[in-house]
């Protein structure tokens, strides 16, 4: 019987045999013992780039030098309102957690910032547990065509 795969990324590879999280702590999951399946979203600080300080420290000089040049006390003030606003939104990432039953104990099978890749992820393991269920509850119907092979 041929191997199906559901999704085939750089982070993760999910088949109708398992799930491979891939990259630092490489960890196999089998399909037949994921449970239910969860999804949670988290804020946690990142680390800033450098693309985006120097964004910010622009925004600041060119505020107090418009407002000393221009006499405008409020411009610096708007700046650091609009540098503090753009520090905020580059530190603070939503982060997108695949949590699931696994042998009786709660496991995080997936973590990721990028809302594509995680929903990519997510709908797979979705279809690959479903699949596995379909063909155990046809094994012991006794169909005899489709083995419980998940």
């Amino acid at each position: 019987m041929r191997t199906i795969f559901y999704y085939h990324g750089r982070e993760m590879i999910i088949t109708d045999q398992a799930l491979i999280r891939l990259g630092n702590g490489v960890a196999r999951y089998r399909i037949k013992h994921i449970g239910r399946v969860g999804m949670v979203r988290r804020s946690r600080c990142g680390p800033a780039s450098s693309g985006g300080i120097v964004v910010i420290v622009a925004l600041l000089t060119v505020g107090l030098v418009a407002g000393s040049v221009l006499q405008r006390p409020l411009l610096p003030a708007i700046a650091a309102i609009l540098a503090a606003t753009l520090a905020c939104r580059r530190l603070y990432v939503p982060r997108m957690e695949l949590w699931a039953e696994y042998r009786g104990s709660v496991a995080v099978l997936f973590s990721s910032t990028d809302p594509r890749v995680f929903g990519q992820v997510s709908r797979a393991l979705t279809r690959a547990v479903e699949s596995c269920r379909l063909r155990r509850d046809s094994a012991s119907t006794g169909s005899g065509e489709l083995r419980s092979k998940c």
